[in-house]
């Protein structure tokens, strides 16, 4: 049976492996945390630029308004041209549908990201179960030690 002396350095020896393997897991969180912003600046990237596509739907759909205007003092001006106007509506209404085919794709864009974002968060609440039950795991390996230790010197 080894003596105290003996004992205690192989609990030291425990402890430095166990310091050690925290010291790795704070590293692995500290990773994490920048895939995380890089992944967050990415979304950031992205939610930017969609703004912009937003701004150009916008601006599409006053240049539409204006055409409209125009439409209707064409329309009290010259009841001639109601031919080239129905025309008219329907090259607008061709546009309409171009731009419901464009909202269709951003939210199907959006769809994606939110599968995305479920993906991430389940690695995420995977992350931290795993240490959480790693922090315990140190925690019971400590107490049994030195539960260990108590009842040797009694």
């Amino acid at each position: 049976m080894p003596n105290l002396e003996e004992r205690v350095a192989a609990l030291e020896g425990r402890v430095q492996e166990h310091a050690a393997q925290m010291s790795d897991i704070r590293q692995a969180n500290a990773e994490l945390r920048q895939d995380i912003r890089v992944v967050r600046d990415e979304m950031n990237r992205r939610f930017d630029a969609l703004d912009g596509r937003f701004v150009a739907i916008d601006g599409r759909f006053a240049a539409i308004d204006g055409r409209f205007v125009a439409i209707d003092g064409r329309f009290v001006a010259i009841d001639g041209r109601f031919v080239a106007i129905d025309r008219r509506f329907v090259a607008i209404d061709g546009r309409f549908a171009a731009i419901d085919g464009r909202f269709d794709a951003i939210d199907r864009r959006f769809d994606s990201f939110d599968r995305r974002f479920d993906a991430v968060e389940h690695r995420f609440a995977w992350l931290v179960g795993l240490m959480v039950t790693g922090f315990l795991a140190t925690i019971g390996t400590v107490a049994g030690a030195f539960w260990g230790v108590l009842q040797t010197v009694r």
